[in-house]
């Protein structure tokens, strides 16, 4: 019996995921900030309880009945758990090679050391495994770009250039407390990030909030580096003569962080690049430049997880595995064979005061 073959085995599928995952090298960015929390309804109470605030009250007859009302339908716009989901059919090239290597290991098997015939046994597997590790992965790379666009940017959508295999559209605003620089963008000479770094501290503290973390983009810092308010504050004294040269262009992230801790405010922290595949076969990077995160709390978000139809109710003839609460299955029909994936999960800003947003190229909001 074919590797593939054995697939069909429920109890062989789900070792199959589950052992071929221990060495994935794909690891969320977003999961060790986020607790998880389980819902058994497919809604959250914060958004629908806003929803429900902002809604006028209807006013009726002394005698009538109070009018029935249905929530709206915009996905999770008011609510709602993200339902992600992708099916795959194996390409027939990919299984013609998948077969071929197979035969050819099975055929030279009986030559090849103990030693080699694991090896090319683990080449075979590999190869198999992929459109599986792309289904297992896949709802948590949209999971990243969910969150930290929330982090960074104060809203979470999905539109035509990140999700363009459905018809599912909507943006969601957070209502993220944010800030504008204050005197010119960051990139400027003229930019003042220090005073622009200040009014955010000067908010905090009056709603009582310690900060915790001041996070952005190494491209973020390489603009606000570029600040004559900055690069008059750090120059470098020569040791043989009386003069002063300014500091290179880029200021070492230590030097600065000194410098802010000598004067009470919190210390920079540089993001490196954090880029996912998106459907359009475009790359993206989650850490977008011009945007400065402030976090008031160790964790701003949690992510919302419920489980689909299928985890209870499952189909017969297909097989079934459970990753990081992401349902994957394993199928053949007539038409060929099938890899797809369910997952339930949003992640949600669960307090708007916990962090604030600068946007460093705007000089108004």
């Amino acid at each position: 019996m074919t590797i593939i073959e054995k697939l069909t085995e429920q109890e062989v599928f789900d070792a199959f995921i589950q052992e071929n995952m221990k060495t994935s090298t794909y690891k969320s960015e977003a999961k060790p900030e986020l607790d998880i929390e389980y819902c058994a309804s497919k809604a959250y109470a914060a958004y629908v309880a806003e929803y429900a605030a902002a809604m006028a009250g209807s006013v009726v007859d002394k005698n009538a009945n109070k009018p029935l009302h249905v929530m709206p339908e915009a996905s999770f716009l008011y609510g709602k758990i993200a339902r992600m989901a992708d099916e795959w059919q194996m390409d027939n090239e990919r299984l013609d090679q998948y077969f071929l290597m197979e035969r050819r290991y099975r055929d030279k098997q009986a030559n090849y050391t103990p030693e080699q015939r694991i090896a090319e046994y683990r080449k075979i597997v590999k190869y198999l495994f992929d459109p599986y590790e792309k289904a297992a992965i896949a709802p948590w790379k949209r999971i990243d770009i969910s969150y930290f666009q929330g982090l960074y940017e104060g809203q979470q959508d999905v539109q035509l250039d990140n999700n363009s295999k459905s018809g599912v559209r909507y943006a969601l605003d957070l209502g993220v407390k944010m800030f504008a620089a204050k005197t010119a963008a960051w990139g400027q000479a003229n930019a003042t990030p220090i005073a622009d770094i200040e009014q955010v501290c000067e908010w905090a503290e009056t709603k009582g909030k310690p900060i915790l973390r001041i996070r952005m983009s190494s491209a973020t810092y390489v603009k606000m580096c570029k600040a004559t308010e900055l690069q008059t504050k750090f120059v470098l004294k020569l040791s043989k003569a009386d003069v002063q040269q300014p500091q290179p262009s880029i200021i070492p992230l230590n030097t600065l962080n000194e410098y802010l801790e000598s004067v009470e405010l919190p210390a920079i922290e540089i993001e490196k690049p954090k880029y996912v595949l998106l459907p359009n076969g475009n790359s993206m990077n989650m850490i977008p430049a011009d945007r400065v995160c402030f976090m008031f709390a160790p964790k701003v978000a949690v992510l919302k997880v419920s489980e689909g139809v299928e985890t209870i109710d499952r189909l017969p003839n297909k097989q079934y595995s459970t990753y990081e609460d992401n349902l994957i299955g394993n199928y053949r029909t007539a038409e060929g064979r099938f890899v797809d994936y369910e997952m339930w999960a949003t992640p949600v800003f669960t307090g708007k005061n916990d962090y604030a947003i600068l946007k460093t190229n705007v000089t108004s909001l």
